[in-house]
C-alpha cells in the first residue's frame, strides 16, 4: 500500500505531468501545479527539488506509461513483427483518440513537446527525453530484425539505421496530429513506417 508520502508525490506528479503535456513547461508555473495536486509550495519541493526536476520526474512517468501501455504490449500482442509495429500506432491512436472525442485537443507527444521547448536551455530535460527515444529506438530495432526473419524488409536493412528513423516517423506523425488537431495523423504514417522497414 502506498504510503501519504507517496500518494502526495504521486499526485503532484501526475498534475505536472498532464500540464506540461497539455500546456507547456514555460507556461505551466509552480502554483499551478500546487492548485492541481492539492499542495503548497514546500510540500512540492520537499517532494521535487526543482521545477526541473519536476519536470524529469513527468517525463519518466510518461515514459514507463508508454512503455507499458504501448510499446510492451504492442509487441506480446502479436508474433509478427508488422502486426506489433501496427499495435504501436493502433495503441498510440486510440490514447489521442479518447481525448478527441471528449472534446479536448489532441496534445502530441509530451516527449517531443517539452524537448522541442526546453532542449536548447535544459540539458537535463534534453538528456532525459533522449534516454526515452533511445530505449524507445530498442523496440523498433527488434521490429526490424524480426521483419528481416520473416522477408517482409530488405535482408540488407541495417535496424539501426531503421530504428531511429521510425521513431522520428512517429514524432512527426503526433507533430501532425497536434498541428491539425486530427488523430487520424498518426495512423496516417503507419504506411511510411512500414516502408522504412521495406528497407
Amino acid at each position: 500500500m502506498n504510503t501519504r508520502k507517496e500518494k502526495t508525490q504521486q499526485r503532484i506528479l501526475h498534475a505536472a505531468a498532464s500540464a506540461f503535456w497539455l500546456q507547456s513547461y514555460q507556461a505551466v508555473n509552480v502554483n499551478q501545479v500546487c492548485d492541481l495536486a492539492k499542495v503548497n509550495k514546500a510540500t512540492l519541493y520537499q517532494h521535487f527539488g526543482s521545477k526541473e526536476a519536476l519536470a524529469v520526474a513527468a517525463i519518466t512517468q510518461h515514459f514507463e506509461r508508454q512503455k507499458t501501455e504501448v510499446y510492451e504490449a504492442a509487441l506480446s500482442a502479436a508474433p509478427n513483427p508488422i502486426d506489433r509495429l501496427s499495435g504501436i500506432y493502433q495503441r498510440i491512436y486510440q490514447q489521442h483518440l479518447s481525448r478527441y472525442d471528449q472534446g479536448e485537443s489532441c496534445a502530441g507527444c509530451p516527449f517531443v513537446n517539452i524537448s522541442s521547448e526546453m532542449a536548447s536551455s535544459s540539458s537535463v530535460i534534453r538528456d532525459a527525453v533522449d534516454a526515452v527515444f533511445t530505449h524507445f529506438r530498442t523496440y523498433y530495432r527488434l521490429i526490424a530484425r524480426d521483419a528481416k526473419v520473416i522477408g517482409y524488409a530488405n535482408r540488407e536493412l541495417d535496424g539501426d539505421v531503421a530504428a531511429p528513423a521510425l521513431v522520428t516517423i512517429m514524432n512527426g506523425a503526433l507533430v501532425s496530429a497536434k498541428a491539425e488537431n486530427r488523430p487520424d495523423a498518426i495512423l496516417e504514417s503507419l504506411d511510411t513506417a512500414k516502408l522504412i522497414l521495406r528497407g
